[in-house]
Order: structure tokens, then sequence, then C-alpha cells
């Protein structure tokens, strides 16, 4: 199994509005960095009923279909699409998957399938709460199956 780690941010900006009848649904942003080969991807990670409403391509209407039920029926759990980051350019793309954070258990699933760069694998992780430093831009939770040191 491929080391990855997912770092989870409280978004500050959460429930703000960026537009006339837009508002922010994202609970956390989070980035999840995979090493061989390398990878780094975004999360944002919303309840189920935001989640399946940000559903666009047919993959992502495929994966609605499939957990519906299981996404509008559990308060606790929050959905997140994937898109790929090239932190060079800045270029974000969107690739098959998502992840699914269950804020009882503290468990992060992350299912991905991102054929440009052959990475198709899925992780079942337990998220821990990080202690953050003051001034610093740490990750509110980490899940991981690695040592970052």
């Amino acid at each position: 199994m491929r080391a990855i780690a997912i770092r989870l941010f409280e978004n500050k900006v959460f429930g703000t509005t960026y537009g006339k009848g837009l508002r922010r649904s994202a609970v956390y942003n989070a980035t999840a960095e995979i090493t061989q080969p390398y990878a780094k991807y975004l999360l944002d990670f919303e309840p189920g009923a935001a989640w399946i409403n940000h559903a666009r391509t047919d993959e992502q209407l495929a994966i609605c279909r499939r957990l519906v039920e299981q996404a509008e029926a559990n308060d606790s759990v929050l959905w997140s699409w994937i898109k790929w980051y090239d932190k060079t350019t800045g270029e974000k793309e969107l690739v098959a998957g998502f992840a699914a954070y269950d804020t009882d258990s503290e468990e992060i699933a992350l299912d991905l399938d991102d054929g440009k760069r052959a990475l198709t694998d899925q992780w079942f992780l337990p998220a821990r709460r990080c202690t953050g430093r003051a001034g610093k831009n740490s990750p509110a939770l980490l899940a991981t199956n690695c040592d970052l040191a």
C-alpha cells in the first residue's frame, strides 16, 4: 500500500457567502499527499447534501447514485470530491473518486482513481487531533499510514 498523509484544516470561511445565494459549505479543507509517485490532492469536506449538489461529471453522478442513501442519512459523515493539485503551477484537475470523513469514529476513507498519474487505490485511515502551534498553519486533524518524521 502506498504511503499517504491527509491533513485537515478547519475552514475559516465556512458559512460565509461568495456570491448571490452562494454559501461556502466545506467544514474542513484538506490535502492528501502520496509519496510514490508523488501527487498532491485537495479535498473540501462538506455535508452530504452539499456534496451531492456539487456533482458535475458522469463519474460523480454514478458515485452519488451509489452512495446517496448513505450521504443523506448520516449527518456525522462529511464528503469530498478529489482534485489533483500541481503546486508549481497552481493547476487543479478533478479526478475520479471521493473521500469521506466520519466525525463520530474519526476515520477517513479515500477512494482514488487517477488514471492520468496511474494512482488507483483505497485507504481507510484513523484521524488524530493535532495540537496547533500559535501563529502556524497547523492542521486540526491528521490521518496517515506512514511516519512523517
